[in-house]
């Protein structure tokens, strides 16, 4: 029975593992990774640059974005949610359809406009609502100077 020692990274054993590629005729083939990064990869250079500036610019720049968004709907109910809104565009008449370019997205911007609802009206796409009373009005129609609700 042979007894074989462990190696540990203490044994003072240093065994360097490398891949060599080689091409169809046998010499070194070049690589498909990008040398150009070579510099700003290393980490003594990036050290370097950070006692020099004391700051460390290989990072990501875009800033964090932190919330309250447990009121946000799942992605699969989200998903629904468009799918449903480009059938209810897609069953609207060719012409309103292509007054919007086609875009589910510009006719919701239209429609959530408040400034629209009388062209929406003329589209056919909202009724025209009754505007109230002035207040002058109802007081001179009720001279008692009460207004009754009706539930």
């Amino acid at each position: 029975m042979v007894k074989r020692k462990f190696r540990s990274q203490y044994d003072g054993i240093r065994v360097r593992v490398a891949q060599s590629f080689l091409d169809e005729e046998g010499n070194p083939a070049n690589g498909r990774t990008e040398q150009c990064h070579k510099k700003d990869c290393d980490i003594n250079n990036i050290l370097r640059k950070y006692d020099k500036t004391g700051l460390i610019t290989h990072v990501n720049t875009s800033k964090a974005h932190y919330g309250d968004y447990t009121e946000v709907n799942e992605y699969q109910n989200s998903l629904n949610m468009v799918i449903q809104a480009q059938d209810m565009f897609s069953e609207l008449p060719a012409e309103i359809r292509k007054k919007f370019a086609n875009d589910p997205g510009n006719f919701f911007e239209f429609v959530t406009n408040p400034d629209n609802l009388d062209e929406m009206v003329k589209l056919g796409l909202a009724e025209q609502q009754e505007k109230p009373l002035p207040v002058s009005v109802v007081i001179e129609n009720n001279p008692d100077g009460i207004v009754a609700k009706s539930e």
